[in-house]
Formats: C-alpha cells, sequence, structure tokens
C-alpha cells in the first residue's frame, strides 16, 4: 500500500510540474508574439511615414529639392 501511495503521489507531482511548465511556456509564447506585433507595427508606421515623406519629396520642384538638402539641413533633423 505505501509504494502505491508513493507512485501516485509522484505521478501527481510529475503531472502538476508539466502544467505548470505548459502554462509557463504558453505565457512566454503569448508575451513574445505581443512584442513581435508591436514591434512590427512600430516598424509598419515608421515605413508608411518615411512613404508620405518620400511622396512629398517628389512632388518639390529640383530647386525645392536641392533648396532643402544643401541649404537647410535642420530639414533633415
Amino acid at each position: 500500500m505505501k509504494l502505491k501511495t508513493k507512485i501516485i503521489a509522484g505521478t501527481s507531482f510529475l503531472f502538476l510540474m508539466l502544467v505548470i511548465l505548459s502554462a509557463v511556456l504558453i505565457h512566454n509564447q503569448w508575451k513574445v508574439q505581443f512584442k513581435l506585433k508591436t514591434i512590427l507595427s512600430v516598424n509598419y508606421a515608421r515605413i508608411q511615414s518615411a512613404r508620405n515623406l518620400q511622396e512629398e519629396i517628389l512632388q518639390l520642384s529640383r530647386a525645392e529639392r536641392n533648396y532643402l538638402l544643401f541649404e537647410e539641413p535642420a530639414y533633415l533633423n
């Protein structure tokens, strides 16, 4: 009887550890996915901003572009 009780207790303990480990791994996976989604959305916003700026620059005349590039460097900062 004592051996059977030890086997049941050991099995229950191992199962509990497995459940806890699974929960920790799932939680970490969710955290990583959330961080990746955040990084991707920030990068997407930066890309959109760069595209918008590129479109604005392309709409300028050549003289205006040269002025912004060579005579007013503070605009680029």
